[in-house]
């Protein structure tokens, strides 16, 4: 029965499924409206002022990281993000981009909205040829 209304109204049937799998992606997509390709990225550091929070661990931030970005490894950011929060935009940045991604729709719930990331992350900026400082931060 339910085979012979499908049959009977094709048209509507596709359009359903069209209208499901638009919404599907629409969700999916939720919350990377912040993310930033790498050009926007350095227009964002270099005419907003935005602090860049590196999320990886220590080790990898120590071996190569975006210049003037602040270690503050990812599960630590909920807990220091009042103190993040100021008059600068925050640019989140990790191997990837997934766990900045990720981080900054918890920031982006918990009020703060003028956070960003960089999609891709460390590598996208790395395949950009942009420059990245080596070593412990002074």
């Amino acid at each position: 029965m339910f085979a012979e209304f499908l049959l009977d109204n094709i048209v509507l049937a596709v359009g359903c499924g069209l209208l499901g799998g638009m919404t599907l992606y629409m969700w999916s997509q939720a919350g990377s409206s912040f993310a930033l390709d790498v050009h926007a990225a350095v227009l964002r550091i270099n005419q907003d002022n935005a602090q860049v929070i590196d999320l990886r661990s220590k080790e990898d931030f120590e071996r190569g990281r975006l210049p003037g970005s602040r270690h503050v490894p990812a599960a630590e950011i909920a807990a220091k993000a009042s103190a993040l929060a100021g008059k600068r935009p925050l640019l989140l940045v990790c191997a990837t981009g997934t766990i900045s991604a990720a981080q900054a729709r918890k920031l982006h719930a918990a009020g703060m909205k003028d956070v960003s990331t960089i999609k891709g992350g460390l590598r996208a900026w790395l395949d950009e040829g942009q420059p990245t400082h080596r070593g412990k931060k002074k």
